[in-house]
């Protein structure tokens, strides 16, 4: 599958998640509910973009267990209204610390850089991203559910099955001027 049918499907699937939340939240699920119902359509994207990235729901690790791992990319979800639309906001501040330990705890796990993990906590109604770089997690605002941020998170979930973290530090490593391949 090439780079721009990939990103043709993760529009399309995101579309479909977003139509999907907008059936699944006003019933107010609880967690449990409200993730299988996600990971279902993340599978199927995963299926149909060809990536073999099976998700391994509640993995364990050292200081708990993660609710879904899909290679790099570890989602940890959260009942439908806890998260806030700041990083002050107490429920996504315990939701961000609990990501952190587990992006720690499957690097030393699996035996990755710790760079080339990612992870996002998401409740439905946001988004929060986080990444390690320069030695430091980038825990980025949270993001309202839209079509466009549901994109965004399938692109990350996308990469991850190429087994390189898409940064522009590895983008300039791979194909930058001085690449005999470039």
């Amino acid at each position: 599958m090439t780079h721009e049918e990939r990103m043709r499907l993760a529009e399309d699937y995101a579309q479909q998640l977003y139509d999907a939340l907008q059936e699944i939240l006003p019933r107010s699920p609880n967690e449990s509910d409200f993730r299988c119902q996600v990971d279902s359509l993340l599978k199927s994207f995963c299926h149909a973009a060809g990536i073999d990235a099976p998700a391994q729901t509640e993995y364990t690790l050292a200081c708990g267990r993660a609710d879904a791992v899909f290679n790099r990319l570890i989602i940890e979800y959260k009942r439908p209204g806890v998260l806030g639309d700041s990083l002050e906001h107490s429920g996504t501040q315990s939701a961000i610390r609990q990501l952190k330990k587990y992006l720690t705890d499957l690097a030393k796990k699996e035996r990755h850089e710790l760079a080339r993990l990612a992870g996002v906590v998401f409740d439905g109604c946001y988004l929060v991203f986080v990444r390690y770089r320069d030695g430091n997690f980038a825990v980025e605002h949270p993001v309202p559910a839209t079509p466009e941020s549901l994109e965004r998170w399938l692109t990350w979930l996308a990469s991850t099955a190429s087994g390189i973290a898409l940064t522009p530090e590895n983008l300039t490593r791979d194909f930058g001027i001085e690449q005999l391949r470039t």
